[in-house]
Formats: structure tokens, C-alpha cells, sequence
């Protein structure tokens, strides 16, 4: 009896590959392929060096512009926590995203880079309006920098949300 081994060839990796083998009396026809989900795993996980090299930038440029060197209105840590804040959730809408089921695509890291820049540009928005309050206490000037720039903040969120969830059909 003749032993038979089928290898799979090296382009099958990367290729739809099919093929016949013949033995005598005994014809066998093979292909081998790659899914659509393997590929979006595989280019998912070759694009997270560029999204944290992407965050790098990010972050030295807000540092850069908030954290002025001066003692008393430098503002690297509040860039650095917008980040943070920022960062945390987009681990947590991943989560909810697993939890439901709701697949990765290869479009999927494009998300951390449009949720981070809108929510760095809110961190903008109110350091800036923060900067040009006067008032007595620090809790009168966060009232004020919110009753300014939190309509400006929550009109152009919704006005982001209703331009995403119009693209998603």
C-alpha cells in the first residue's frame, strides 16, 4: 500500500492555491486558502505599531502645546490625562465591542485614531476656555469654562455621532 502525503505548498499561506496529485488508480484534487478572517487578524496586529507610534506623536505634540515651561500654568499632566482618559475608553468600548460580538475589521484601529483626536480636541477646547475665565475660586471658573465650551463640546459630539452613525449604512 503507498502512503500518501499531500504538504501544503508555501504560497497557500498568502494564496488560493488548488492543485491535483495523481496515484495510480486514484486521483485527488486539494485546495488550501486563507480566510477573510485570518488576513483582518493578521493585518489587525500588523497595524499596532503604527497606532502606538501614532499615540506617541500624539502625545508629545499635546504635551508640547499645554506644557508651557512655566512653574505655575503648565499644563503637561492635564494633557497626558486627556490622553489617558481617552485611551481608557477605547479599551472599554473594545470591551463592550468582544462582549457583544461585534467583529474586528480592518477598520477597526482607524476608530482609536478618530475617538482620539475628538476627544484631545475637547481637552483643547476647555483648557483654552479655562485659560480665558476670570473668577475668585477654581469651582466658579470650571463653572463658567463648562457653561461656555460643554455646548460647543456636546453639539459637535452629536453632530459626530449622527455623521458616523449616517456613514455606518
Amino acid at each position: 500500500m503507498q502512503k500518501l502525503s499531500i504538504k501544503p505548498d508555501p504560497l497557500s499561506a498568502n494564496t488560493l492555491h488548488m492543485g491535483q496529485t495523481s496515484i495510480p488508480h486514484t486521483t485527488i484534487y486539494y485546495n488550501a486558502f486563507v480566510t477573510q478572517e485570518d488576513e483582518s487578524i493578521k493585518s489587525v496586529f500588523a497595524g499596532l505599531a503604527f497606532l502606538l507610534l501614532g499615540y506617541f506623536f500624539i502625545a508629545v505634540y499635546s504635551v508640547s502645546c499645554l506644557g508651557i515651561p512655566h512653574p505655575v500654568y503648565s499644563r503637561g499632566l492635564l494633557a497626558l490625562s486627556g490622553l489617558a482618559s481617552v485611551t481608557m475608553a477605547i479599551i472599554t468600548s473594545f470591551g463592550i465591542m468582544g462582549y457583544l460580538g461585534v467583529p474586528f475589521t480592518v477598520l477597526t484601529p482607524v476608530l482609536c485614531y478618530i475617538v482620539l483626536a475628538v476627544g484631545l480636541d475637547d481637552m483643547f477646547v476647555l483648557t483654552h476656555q479655562y485659560q480665558h475665565v476670570q473668577g475668585a475660586s477654581v469651582a466658579a471658573k470650571i463653572e463658567k469654562t463648562l457653561a461656555h465650551a460643554g455646548m460647543s463640546i456636546l453639539f459637535t459630539s452629536i453632530t459626530d455621532m449622527t455623521a458616523f452613525f449616517c456613514g455606518s449604512f
